[in-house]
Parts: structure tokens; sequence; C-alpha cells
């Protein structure tokens, strides 16, 4: 387990086993805490997902996305090899007896698929990654017997196939079959029993990639099982409502760079009411969008009223943004981009739009009232009803009191860092992010000025721990004059 108490939480909750994901989410967990900003959020979600077996009800062949010819299967009927009363009976009638999954669309690239497998009495059977009619793709026999595999048999402009068998225990083997498919088409995992008799099968995968990586259990489907991922609040990982974890409706597209929804339906409720969770003059929201357009839809919205309302929406009509946030609207005619993290915030200064590190626009409009129903994502909740959906993707989302400049500046590098760190981030590129070893004065000077030497950041802290250089440098402004002579 990692060494922070809230990421092992929503590590768990959501069952992210990726390296690179839970390496990710510790690091803006550990993040958010040093900069002081986790006390200000509210909720935080990550919208990651580790989702890579492209199979549905991999452990129900019994279920309709799965098909048979000439063989029958009987469910739950011994112990898998993770000590459930999971693994199927695969038993063949006559001829050859086939187990076909509903075929899925595949570039070309390479593949890899496998499935524990188990004699019963029979002790033999054949995989397939195969295109209808065997005009594409690569099959290999098993023996289960004594653990041995044949030399796959290629078919098409499939090539560099290879095939593993591994004794996982009690008469279970994994075995497996990977090589590169040089057609893109609709391919068929497939199991066939080429003898009489039946063998035990369990925990069917393909994934991308000729590396076999663990077996990743898909219940229902991978799009399912990736909102359920991506649903998960940061801050309270719990599967409950009052947690503020996120109800997706209508349709979205879920992948490992974010949540999109189809902009004519789909929005996820966010559960958070700002009546009952925000205080007056305290609050603020975000969303980090992936699409570059020009649309209308809201990016986030509640409205109960006139005065109770607190919605986004991000470069529409003439290339403008809008936030409205209980009172009167705040233009920023400039905002030329609908990409990276857009954040508006109130306090008692009034109310303030950020574009990732920039203030893009205030205004000082008095805050009138709080809406009485939830935040949305991905379009306004008015009054109970969705409204003005938008199609833009969205990788990261969060909702907490309100951030002052510095705090907003911060924000955005943290989310930018969690971003980079999963290989999605879409801002210009930056050559400094927040570092929870720095104080969040270094952080945004170093930042703003995009010093990354060794020599110059650590000249830098080592004067910044000076009572006298830090009031010079605060006082007079003097840094940007400091490090024209120190940069590289």
């Amino acid at each position: 387990m990692f060494g922070n108490a809230a990421a092992n939480a929503f590590i768990q909750a959501t069952g992210i086993t990726g390296a690179t994901q839970k390496a990710a989410i510790t690091q803006l967990c550990i993040d958010l805490q040093a900069s002081g900003l986790w006390s200000k959020m509210k909720a935080v979600y990550p919208m990651v997902t580790d989702n890579y077996n492209l199979l549905s009800y991999t452990e129900d062949f019994t279920n309709a996305y799965w098909s048979t010819l000439d063989a029958s299967i009987t469910s739950n009927s011994t112990t898998a090899p993770n000590g459930t009363l999971t693994a199927e009976t695969f038993t063949r009638n006559s001829n050859t007896g086939y187990l076909y999954n509903t075929p899925t669309t595949l570039n070309s690239g390479n593949y890899t698929i496998s499935v524990y497998a188990k004699a019963n009495t029979s002790s033999s059977f054949r995989l397939d990654l195969i295109a209808l009619s065997f005009t594409q793709g690569a099959t290999c026999n098993f023996n289960l017997s004594n653990g041995t595999a044949s030399t796959p048999t290629l078919y098409g402009t499939a090539n560099n196939f290879m095939a593993t068998i591994e004794n996982v225990g009690n008469g279970w083997y994994r075995c497996s079959l990977s090589g590169n498919l040089g057609n893109s088409g609709s391919y068929y995992t497939e199991y066939a029993l080429t003898t009489t008799g039946s063998i035990y099968l369990w925990g069917s995968q393909l994934q991308t990639g000729s590396t076999l990586s663990a077996y990743q259990p898909i219940l229902t489907t991978p799009s399912a099982f990736m909102a359920s991922q991506m649903k998960y609040n940061l801050k309270d990982a719990r599967d409950l409502d009052a947690a503020f974890r996120l109800t997706w409706s209508g349709g979205w597209t879920y992948s490992a760079t974010g949540a999109t929804p189809n902009g004519t339906n789909a929005y996820a409720d966010t559960k958070f009411i700002p009546n009952t969770s925000f205080t007056s003059n305290n609050s603020s929201f975000s969303v980090y969008s992936r699409t570059d357009n020009i649309n209308g839809g809201d990016v986030m919205g509640t409205t109960s009223g006139i005065a109770n309302r607190c919605f986004m929406f991000i470069r529409y009509g003439a290339n403008q943004s809008q936030i409205n946030h209980n009172s009167g609207s705040v233009l920023a005619p400039t905002t030329l981009t609908s990409l990276g993290t857009f954040l508006t915030s109130r306090t008692a200064l009034g109310h303030r739009y950020y574009v990732n590190n920039t203030l893009s626009a205030s205004s000082n409009l008095a805050e009138t009232g709080l809406s009485t129903v939830s935040f949305y994502i991905g379009a306004d909740n008015t009054s109970g009803s969705a409204a003005n959906y938008t199609n833009r993707q969205f990788a990261f989302s969060h909702i907490g009191d309100g951030l002052t400049d510095q705090e907003s500046f911060l924000f955005n590098q943290i989310v930018e860092k969690y971003q980079v760190a999963l290989s999605r981030g879409v801002q210009a590129a930056q050559s400094f992010y927040y570092n929870s070893a720095y104080s969040n004065e270094a952080n945004t000077y170093l930042y703003s000025t995009q010093i990354t030497g060794t020599t110059q950041v650590s000249d830098l802290l080592y004067k910044w721990c000076s009572t006298e250089w830090y009031e010079w440098l605060g006082k007079y402004k003097f840094n940007s004059l400091w490090f024209n002579t120190r940069t590289e």
C-alpha cells in the first residue's frame, strides 16, 4: 500500500491496480495536503480508471455476450483460482464445440488473450483470437494434463504470435496467446473443444500489447467498469450519495483519458447541494476539459432560481466564456481555448474566474443566494432537470471553499501535474509543476518564472529561507531582476 491514508482509501474503493494510476492518485493527495488546499476541498473527482480488459462478463459465460456452438455451459460449477465458486464447465456436445464472445473491433497492432483453464473429462482445448471464417488472427492448442502449448497457427497478416501456459495451482493453468494483428477488424475471443468431454474455464481477458497483465475481472461491461471507477470522490471514497460520489446519466463514453458526455442527454450528478454544503461568499468549483471546441453547454451547473445559481460554460459563441456565480455574469471574451483547468471562486473579495494559470476575469457583484439543487457535471441542473448539455471530455473536477489567487494558481499546477502523470495533460508544456517539498511562495515563483535549473532552484530555496531576502523579494519585487542573471 502507498503511504497516504486518503489515497489508500480511494484506491481500495475504486479497485485501481495500475502502478501509474496509484502513484498519480497518491501524489495528488500529497500535493493537495502539502499546499493546504486539501482542507478547502469538499469533493475531488480524479476521474481515473485503469481498465485494460476489453471483454465483458469475464466470469459469466452464460451471459448473452457469449455464445456457444455444439457446446454448453454450466455456471458456477467449481472453485475458481481465486477461491470463489464462479468457474464454469464448458462441455462439447458434438463435432467441435465453441464458446465465443460478441466480436470486438480491434485496430491493427499487438494483443494478448488469456483464460484460466482446468481439465475435467477432457484435458485439451484451443484458444483463438480470430476473425470470421478464420481469415485473420491466430489459434493455439493447450494441453491441461502436462501444461504445454503448441506452436500458434496464423491466418492472414497475423504475425509474431506466441503462447504461454502457467500453472497457478489446484489443476488450473493460465493460458495466453499474444502477437500482432496485421489488419483491423472484428475479432472473436474463442475457446474450442476438439475432443469429447469438458473442461473448466474462468477469467477471460483481451488486452492491448504483447505483455500478459494480471487478470482484471469485468463483471458487466468495460464501460460500466470504468464508470464505477470514475464516480468516486477522493475526499470521501464511500459509495454513497452523502459522500458526493457521481451518478452518471445518459450517454457517456469512458476511457483512460476521461469521461465524455454525448452532448444531448448526458450528465453526472454530484449530489452536492450548495444551499446545504456551502457558506456565503466561500465557494469554488472547477473542471479539467480535454476538448477544444465552441460549445454553449454548461460544463458544470446548478440553478434553483434567478438569484440562486452557479454555472460555468467555456468558449461559446464568439470565443467567450461565462460564469454565473449567484449574481450577474463574468465574461471572459479573450478566452480562445476550452483546454485545461477552468475554475471559478467566490470569496468576500468577490467572484473570480481562472483559465489554467491565469486570472481571466473578475466581478464585485454581490452573492444573492445558494442553489437548492445539486451540481451537475456536463449540464446545468435547472430545478431538478438537466439542461444545456455539453460534449467536452472531462478528466477532473472539484467543488470546495473559495480560493485566493495564489491558491488557484497552485491548484492549477497540482491538477496539471496529475494529468501529466497520467499522460493526459493538455495545457501548453510547462517546465515546473507543484513540488510538495517547497513552500507555496516558492512554488508560485518557480512556476511563474519557469526556473528549472538545479543550481538556480537551490539558490532560490536557500535565499527564501532568509527573512531579509523574503521581505526584499516581496516588498520590492526584485525576483525577476535577480533571476535575469540566474536563468539558464
